[in-house]
């Protein structure tokens, strides 16, 4: 749905169109499930992907470092025109178009201080980052709130595995009543309280 959103109402405001969070969805086998990206829309229609959990206090969005300053996004840049003049003919004009347009939405994204303010869960606080519990999923509904507020038009929250590789998931083949009453409900329901 995002990628569609992107493809016919890109967003002109700097932030992204649409952002997924806390992580990509997979089975404990390791496999994507599909229907997480831009698919035969192509790369360009990904969503901004956030794929840690923002639970630290001083949560940071990693692809997001404040840090670079100018003349080092200047040298990173030149550096990747460099290689895209390098490939020239080994890529087909569309594919180039593609990652141009992703290239410069990633220095926008770089760049752009409403976007940090977006994405700055830290202001929030601490009392206001315990009302939603302090959680992947509160954590992430609230960072999605602070986006939806700042212009981003779709964001995604994916529920996360509490333990990597162990199915944590809603998908309870045993003990439901137990998981559902002392571990899945209650993450769920104080962040959409809120």
């Amino acid at each position: 749905l995002g990628s569609v959103l992107h493809h016919l109402r890109p967003s002109k405001n700097g932030l992204p169109t649409f952002v997924a969070l806390p992580e990509v969805i997979g089975t404990t086998q390791g496999y994507i499930t599909p229907g997480q990206n831009g698919g035969f829309l192509g790369q360009g229609h990904d969503p901004f992907r956030i794929d840690q959990h923002p639970v630290a206090e001083d949560f940071q969005v990693a692809n997001l470092n404040p840090g670079v300053n100018a003349g080092r996004l200047r040298t990173r840049s030149s550096l990747q025109q460099q290689f895209d003049e390098f490939r020239g003919e080994l890529i087909d004009a569309v594919e180039a178009k593609e990652l141009s347009a992703v290239n410069q939405r990633a220095v926008d994204l770089v760049t752009n201080a409403k976007v940090h303010d977006a994405f700055n869960l830290v202001a929030e606080g601490r009392r206001e980052r315990e009302r939603y519990g302090l959680k992947p999923f509160g954590q992430s509904a609230l960072l999605a709130r602070r986006l939806l507020e700042a212009g981003v038009p779709l964001v995604t929250v994916y529920w996360h595995r509490d333990q990597p590789g162990v199915d944590t998931t809603w998908d309870t083949h045993a003990d439901n009543f137990n998981q559902l009453k002392n571990r899945l409900v209650p993450q769920v329901d104080q962040p959409i309280s809120h």
